[in-house]
């Protein structure tokens, strides 16, 4: 009901991009809700809203940067971030992000709610996380540390369950063949052809 009404909101000022982004986003919910299980088509209504959102808050921080005030600046900069992490892109997610938490801890300190918020997403751009297979674990997640030998072998640590709350003290540093390990959606890898 809330995004009916938001779409008829859009609707009346002509803004067909934000009525398709939330068509999406009604049409995500109803399959996530009342699907047949198949999660497809959800994920593909999410990733049509995902696209208007990143061309939507790409337009207004793009905009904000030259016209309004920094505040502004840092809203739109923090839903694009947002919006590049939902699509993956976690590298570009994380870069701005740097940037505008950098320009909030001097503004409004380090304490400041919009400061952690923006580290907490830098934080989670960050989260390099893969699942290994290898000397008995199967599927465990780790934390891909780094590339070597030429990125033939990669070195992780772990395991956990939830990234937030991990004991490092607890866990194992392992250099594993790079075929072991798939990196989950944002993770960035090396791509030899």
């Amino acid at each position: 009901q809330y995004y009916e009404k938001k779409r008829a909101c859009y609707e009346s000022v002509g803004d067909l991009m934000g009525v398709k982004s939330v068509e999406a986003k009604i049409g995500a919910i109803r399959a996530e809700y009342f699907g047949d299980g198949d999660n497809k088509e959800y994920e593909k209504l999410r990733n049509i809203q995902y696209q208007y959102e990143l061309k939507r808050y790409r337009e207004q921080y793009e905009s904000s940067c030259q016209e309004v005030g920094k505040n502004a600046r840092v809203e739109f900069g923090t839903l694009l971030a947002q919006t590049l992490m939902n699509l993956n892109r976690c590298i570009e997610g994380e870069r701005l992000m740097e940037g505008l938490a950098t320009f909030s801890r001097r503004v409004h300190g380090p304490e400041h709610s919009q400061t952690r918020k923006m580290e907490s997403i830098v934080n989670t751009c960050k989260q390099r996380i893969v699942f290994a297979w290898f000397m008995g674990s199967k599927g465990d997640k780790f934390e891909a540390l780094r590339y070597e030998d030429g990125g033939d072998k990669i070195v992780i640590r772990g395991p956990f369950t939830d990234f937030s709350k991990r004991n490092i003290v607890e866990e194992t540093t392992f250099t594993v063949q790079n075929d072991c390990i798939v990196p989950i959606d944002g993770t960035p890898v090396i791509c030899h052809g």
